[in-house]
């Protein structure tokens, strides 16, 4: 452990010294008190969801990948960078600028590294896996999954009321995708230049349900068209006008499972 001089020395001072522990050997101590310092701050580390999810990247997320891009580049370490950019502008911004989790792991590597004679390899281990950079998996929240109003009951156990019952399904669940579009298409109200209903038969909610059933969304331009009707001459509520959303689960699927078709086709032949 670092002493009390260490604990206290000048940020600038600190910045150095980590700045050189990549590349020269320092103290016993002076490592105790890197590592702490290293433990305070471990970058920036997506989630579960973030990794799986395919949607466009932040700025930033951008903004972080750039900044380690330009380290690696010029084989610096998080500590040399700050330190180099500290001595050219004394106003710069460490908090600003985050760095991925990896980064910091490579820096710890690099000065764990050159300071190997104070750090065995198994302690090193340890400090690395099961200190600074341990992160427990994500609890599961299933606790808190509603459920189903329609299939619930109260019965009571030790001495108190509780809700028990299937539990409501998510939103990607082909079942919930079918029962969403007919809920839409029962609540679609159209109306003539007068004001009067216009009731949809079953077989106009059948195709409109074939249609919702295979697209992401219908539009009222599209709905007009399904049932046969001018839009000139009847409105519809604001639902319609805004877009229908469809059957989301099947069209994912369709888009995962189409481009495979050609070779599935060719196998089929084998």
């Amino acid at each position: 452990m670092p002493g009390p001089e260490l604990k206290k020395m000048a940020k600038m001072e600190l910045w150095a010294l980590r700045s050189r522990a990549a590349t020269e050997e320092i103290s016993k101590q002076e490592l105790g008190r890197i590592l702490l310092w290293l433990n305070q701050k471990r970058g920036y580390k997506s989630g579960k969801q973030d990794q799986e999810s395919n949607k466009k990247e932040t700025e930033y997320l951008t903004h972080i990948k750039n900044n380690y891009q330009l380290i690696k580049e010029q084989n610096l370490t998080i500590g040399q960078h700050f330190y180099l950019q500290l001595k050219a502008d004394e106003y710069f911004r460490v908090k600003e600028n985050i760095f991925p989790r990896e980064a910091y792991i490579e820096e710890f590597e690099r000065i764990c590294q050159r300071q190997s004679g104070w750090l065995p390899e198994t302690l090193k281990n340890e400090i690395r896996d099961r200190i600074i950079y341990y992160q427990r998996p994500l609890k599961s929240q299933k606790g808190l999954v509603s459920v189903c109003e329609f299939e619930g009951r109260w019965i009571e156990k030790e001495g108190r009321k509780i809700y028990v019952g299937p539990k409501v399904a998510p939103k990607s669940s082909p079942l919930f995708q079918v029962e969403k579009i007919w809920e839409a298409i029962h609540n679609i109200r159209i109306t003539n230049r007068k004001g009067e209903n216009y009731l949809l038969s079953t077989q106009q909610k059948q195709k409109l349900f074939d249609y919702l059933n295979e697209h992401p969304k219908l539009t009222a331009t599209e709905l007009f068209k399904i049932v046969g009707l001018s839009k000139k001459e009847y409105s519809t509520s604001k639902q319609p006008e805004r877009g229908i959303q469809g059957n989301l689960t099947k069209v994912e699927i369709k888009k995962c499972w189409v481009p495979m078709l050609p070779t599935i086709a060719f196998y089929s032949l084998i």
